[in-house]
This record gives structure tokens, sequence and C-alpha cells, in this order.
């Protein structure tokens, strides 16, 4: 399906090209090339200028007025990416790469555009000067367009999360917390009472139930979930979980490997210790977590990561330092046997 019947005016002319701003620096002679194909279109509010999936035939300036920008979801919904008012380029992209539209424009209200037929277009772009010109334009508009829908990280965060100068600080912490975990959980894995029945955390979940002088768990839906795992005698394989977690988390983060998957996987055991009752070390265990999570880019940079990562994606590769501070990376008491980190000793 094509874009909706819009209502033509006359043929456009050069002064009317010269206020578009994209356009605007061209020569008359090329303005007026354009201007003999081009011609001035009038929608109606809801009016398609063009669908997605449609051939990319012409390049649409709007005059007047606004656009939404519309994408179908997976699900079948339609979803606004973006607005485009007066002034603004729409379609750009599928005209240069001879690509189908990837999404629908439609109208906000009536809108005026400016329609410039794709072969004339690229005529005008093979004369000197015109294609680097409108090349220039869009990408400065697309640049101008992103730079207003993110949000920026200040100067001292992207230097401490993501410079991989800082990498051999994040090591030490990397280090550190990934011994916590496995000075925990290697006495488990070779406590045959702790694989082979679980009895230790058993005990750690009937302390975890206490309600005299006053409830251990003070949350009512987590208490009843330890309940329910303790009255099924889920402690058995749950205790295998545990040690094997622990030992995986510690292996992962001493190796550098996943560095902020491995962190968000302590955090989360520390948070179940936390509502299970026990304190201990267990603040603090999360607080490094967090922060190794935040600097996932640089956390494993002396690490597998250095190479796992940019594997995953391109960008995750250093650049050169050209200012202070940038980041360099594109936009990257131990217990027994029967204890966690901060996990009180089973009977």
């Amino acid at each position: 399906m094509g874009p909706d019947i819009a209502r033509r005016s006359a043929k456009v002319d050069v002064q009317s090209l010269r206020a578009v701003p994209l356009l605007g620096d061209l020569p008359d002679a090329d303005l007026a090339a354009l201007a003999a194909t081009a011609e001035l279109r009038h929608y109606e509010d809801q009016a398609a200028l063009m669908r997605q999936g449609d051939v990319a035939d012409a390049l649409y300036i709007i005059q007047a007025g606004s656009t939404d920008v519309v994408v179908l979801t997976r699900e079948g919904k339609e979803q606004v990416i973006d607005t485009i008012g007066a002034g603004e380029p729409a379609g750009e992209l599928g005209l240069l790469i001879g690509e189908r539209r990837t999404a629908t424009v439609r109208a906000k209200g009536p809108v005026e555009a400016v329609v410039l037929p794709r072969g004339a277009f690229l005529a005008a772009m093979e004369r000197g000067g015109v294609a680097q010109h409108i090349a220039t334009e869009l990408a400065g508009r697309l640049a101008a367009r992103t730079r207003a829908r993110a949000l920026e990280d200040p100067p001292f965060s992207r230097f401490l999360f993501g410079d991989a100068r800082l990498a051999p600080v994040w090591l030490v912490l990397r280090l550190w917390l990934g011994y916590q975990w496995l000075a925990a959980g290697v006495p488990k894995v070779l406590d045959d009472v702790w694989m082979n029945t679980g009895l230790p955390l058993q005990g750690y979940w009937q302390g975890a139930l206490t309600m005299s002088p006053r409830p251990v768990i003070a949350y009512d839906w987590y208490r009843a979930f330890i309940e329910a795992l303790l009255t099924g005698g889920h402690y058995v394989w749950f205790a295998k979980l545990i040690a094997f977690g622990e030992v995986a988390i510690g292996l992962a983060l001493i190796l550098g490997a996943f560095t902020g998957l491995a962190a968000a996987g302590g955090l989360l055991m520390n948070v179940n210790y936390l509502l299970a009752g026990s304190a201990s070390t267990n603040p603090v265990l999360a607080v490094l977590a967090v922060l190794i999570m935040l600097s996932w880019k640089v956390a494993g940079w002396w690490g597998l990561d250095r190479w796992l990562l940019p594997r995953l994606s391109p960008n995750l590769r250093p650049r050169p330092w050209s200012g202070w501070p940038i980041p360099v990376l594109a936009r990257r008491d131990r217990s027994p046997a029967s204890t966690a980190p901060g996990l009180p000793a089973g009977p």
C-alpha cells in the first residue's frame, strides 16, 4: 500500500526550494533542475506521506506542519519513534541507499511537503559539490537529532565507568570480589554434607523463619517463599545451586569473563541473603557488584572481556585518547562450607 492521496498544488519554484534549509545553499541552476520535477503536496491529518515497506521513490521535505515516524513492531502494533517538523527531510535514508521504507511517516494535523522524485534528486547529487553539501547537511541533522534524544553521562562518569585507563583499579576490585565468592563457594563444593543433603542450608532457612523475639525476614512474601522451599525439601538441590553459583561467579570475576553479568549474579545472591536477614559483608559486596556492573565495559578490560566483548560488538574497542577526561571505549569474614558471604552458619 502506497502513501495516502494528497492534494497537489502548482509546481514548486526556485524561491520555494531556496527557503528549504537542506537545499538553500545550492546554486540556482541546481535548484531550477529540482524545481522542474518537484511538487508541493497537501496532506490531511493522519494521512500517510509514506508507508513502511514502500519503495523509496521520493524525498519529502516538510514545509509546514508536523509528522510522526511510526514503525510496526513484531507484535503488529504501531510505535512512534520520532517526529519530523517543518524544514526537515523525510525518507532520505531509503532514497540514498535504494531500499524500501523502514517506517511510516504520518501527518499530525494538516501538512505541506515538497516532494522530490528520486531520479531528479540523485541526478542533482551527481553534479559537482551538490552531493557533498546534501550529505553534510543530512549527517548534521541526523547527529543533532541523535544528540537531542540521547541522555549523555557527565564527563566524570564516563571517565570512571568507561575509560580503559582505570582498568587496573577495576581489576583490583574485581579480583577481591571474585576471591570472596570463591572463598565462600569452594568449601561448599568440597563439603559432602552441603552437596549431598543440603542440611546446612536447611538450618539456615529454619533460622531465617524465626519469629521470636522479632521476625528475621521483614517481608511476608519472601518469608512465604523460603517457607515453601523449606517445606518442599528443596534445600537439597538449592544447596548445590548456591555452591556452584558462588564458584562460577568467583571464577568469572577473577578471569574477567562477562564481568557485568557475573557481578549481576553476585548482586542477586547478595540481595537474597539480605532479604533473609543476613547482613555481615553482604552490603559491601553488593555495593562493589553495582559499581562493577556500571563499569562493565572496562572492569574486565584486563581480563577475557578484552577479547570477548569486541566479538559481541565491534563498537566495544578502544579509541585513541584526545583529551581529559573522555571515554576510550565506545558507547563497555569469609564463611565456612555451610555459609555464603556474610551468611550465618547453619546448625
